[in-house]
């Protein structure tokens, strides 16, 4: 009882501050016209918090002071968006001076003993607080909600291990657990364990991740835990729902042009359907954003103006900037001509003059008459 009272108490002293319309420190003297103005409160009724930096930064400060426990008990007095604005501002307090520290308490007339030294503040603070008000699960989802940058990538750990060392990691694991791993690590190690596979086996995984739906976080834990042991080193959601077939064709993009062929090709045996569906994904006009200028434009001269006009309809301002930009000024006319001529047309239709477009430059690229650059790649002269 006591407890709820005095986290009430804190609670009521917190809105006090953050509701004051006059600035806690005197504005200084002789502001220029057009400065800043102090605030002002909100429209009545409205529940997320108006206080200015200064007194939000005060109101942080004092949560992280009093505890982790006796916060966890003044946020759970607090509205949602009352409880976001104070942990956004404490996640980037950083460091509090035993002076800040005094006067605050002081503010707030806490009895709490200020540290003798610099006290640290920050996203694993507000965290915490958060866990210990609402539980490990909630407290998570509400901080990586809040933090998404805060959130620890699925498998990250596996980011710069060599293709040839994962799947000997993995060489006592079934299909379906390498499945689940190439769709959930990044896209550069995936990319390079599937190289690394056996033919038969990474067929199968290939086959696995098209169809992959959600990965229960117990499984993905599980196995999570159980690499980071076997390789002796370093070592979310509830549920995460995998697009299988843009999964793939996402990875695939991240290797290079023939070994994607080859793992397309072998697909196309086993399945041709869903090799289309996945060659269907990895045709994005946003592949011309890899290509040198030289480049764009000798693969423009094999494409017919008129298909050029279509493949530019409804398109990003930088793609089409992009294509435009890499023409003669006479043939960027009679591309535009041909674009205001065009009129409505079907989705499908434009999709299919955009798809032959990309695949012409991933078969150029392919043949070593222009280069396409990987996804965060660097381009050495030539």
């Amino acid at each position: 009882m006591e407890e709820r009272r005095r986290a009430a108490g804190a609670y009521q002293k917190i809105q006090g501050l953050l509701k004051e319309t006059a600035p806690l420190q005197e504005p200084p003297r002789n502001r220029p016209h057009g400065g800043n103005p102090p605030a002002s409160p909100g429209p009545a009724g409205e529940p997320a918090l108006k206080g200015g930096p200064s007194r939000l930064r005060q109101a942080a400060v004092f949560l992280a002071l009093i505890g982790r426990e006796e916060a966890a008990r003044v946020l759970r007095t607090m509205t949602p968006a009352e409880a976001e604005e104070i942990l956004e501002a404490m996640a980037s307090l950083g460091p509090i001076s035993p002076r800040e520290a005094r006067q605050v308490l002081a503010r707030f007339g806490s009895k709490a003993e200020a540290p003798r030294r610099e006290a640290r503040s920050g996203p694993e603070t507000a965290r915490e607080i958060l866990v210990r008000a609402f539980g490990q699960d909630e407290g998570d989802r509400r901080f990586y909600e809040l933090l998404p940058g805060e959130r620890p990538h699925r498998f990250g750990f596996l980011k710069d291990v060599e293709g040839r060392h994962l799947a000997a990691l993995l060489r006592r694991e079934s299909p379906a657990v390498v499945a689940i791993l190439v769709a959930h690590m990044p896209e550069g190690a995936a990319a390079r364990l599937l190289e690394a596979l056996d033919p038969g086996l990474k067929i199968e995984v290939v086959r696995r991740v098209s169809s992959l739906g959600r990965v229960e976080r117990a499984i993905l834990t599980t196995v999570e835990e159980r690499l980071r042991t076997r390789l002796e080193s370093l070592g979310t959601p509830e549920g995460e729902e995998i697009a299988g077939e843009e999964r793939l064709a996402e990875i695939l993009r991240y290797m290079d042009l023939s070994s994607g062929d080859r793992i397309l090709a072998s697909l196309d045996d086993a399945d041709q359907d869903l090799a289309e569906k996945v060659r269907t994904h990895m045709t994005s006009l946003e592949d011309i954003v890899y290509l040198e200028d030289r480049d764009l434009q000798k693969i423009l001269q094999t494409v017919d103006d008129q298909d050029i006009a279509v493949i530019l309809k409804g398109k990003s301002s930088h793609v089409t900037e992009r294509l435009l930009a890499n023409m003669s000024d006479r043939r960027r006319e009679m591309v535009e001509l041909h674009r205001e001529s065009l009129g409505p047309m079907r989705r499908r239709d434009v999709d299919r003059v955009t798809g032959d477009f990309v695949r012409l430059v991933r078969t150029m690229a392919a043949r070593g008459e222009v280069v396409l650059r990987l996804p965060g790649e660097e381009l050495s002269s030539r």
